[in-house]
């Protein structure tokens, strides 16, 4: 008889602490898509500091998931801010965005377009996260992005004219392909005399293999000191 109780007993007890695992076994969240913001809210793309013949380009945005992967791929969905973008469709594709199998991370993709339009004016197009049937959109302030786009430069500050010379779009277009400089603070006087050397380089390459030299967007020869 004892033997008989003692069994019963055993039973209930594990009988309830199945209970309470099971009472206590961790909520299955929705999983959401936040974008990885590594150099802040916005980036600048301008075409003039690419060759000429660069007709589009991709902007690609860093997405990390909150949550668990999953052994199947799944989508993303995201669109633009109606009343904060300035661009139409003319000039960017927004391009289907996934996160892989058995992954925590993927990419957002915008095609961007050039357009005559961008060489007046720069355009803005704001990206925004959306729900999809595998996402929920994250964290707030991870949730939009700015991609401002154009096909001109603006004349940085400080520019050195001792070192450079007059300011043109095209030498500054010329000095950030050649050289990767596009800001001239701080950057130290052994940076400033090796940008001079490189565009000395290039333009005397120029003249050499065209018989004229090259000219900036005013006709004027682009010339360093």
């Amino acid at each position: 008889m004892k033997k008989m109780i003692y069994l019963f007993l055993f039973v209930f007890a594990v009988f309830q602490t199945a209970c309470k695992k099971e009472k206590l076994m961790p909520y299955e969240l929705d999983a959401k898509i936040n974008m990885y913001k590594q150099n802040g809210d916005s980036t600048l793309y301008s075409f003039a500091v690419k060759e000429t013949s660069v007709a589009y380009d991709t902007i690609k945005i860093p997405l990390r998931i909150m949550g668990l992967p999953s052994p199947r791929d799944r989508s993303v969905n995201y669109g633009v801010i109606p009343e904060k973008t300035t661009l139409g469709t003319a000039n960017y594709e927004l391009l289907p965005v996934v996160i892989p199998a058995n992954s925590y991370v993927g990419t957002l993709m915008v095609k961007v377009i050039k357009t005559e339009e961008l060489r007046k004016t720069e355009g803005r197009i704001w990206i925004k996260l959306g729900t999809s049937s595998d996402f929920k959109p994250g964290t707030t302030e991870l949730q939009s992005f700015l991609i401002k786009l154009n096909n001109f430069l603006s004349k940085p500050n400080p520019w050195d004219e001792i070192r450079f010379g007059p300011y043109s779009q095209v030498k500054y277009g010329l000095i950030i392909r050649e050289t990767g400089f596009s800001q001239f603070a701080n950057i130290g006087v052994e940076n400033l005399i090796y940008i001079r050397g490189i565009g000395r380089n290039y333009v005397a390459k120029y003249l050499l293999e065209n018989g004229k030299e090259l000219l900036d967007e005013n006709e004027v020869p682009v010339r360093f000191p």
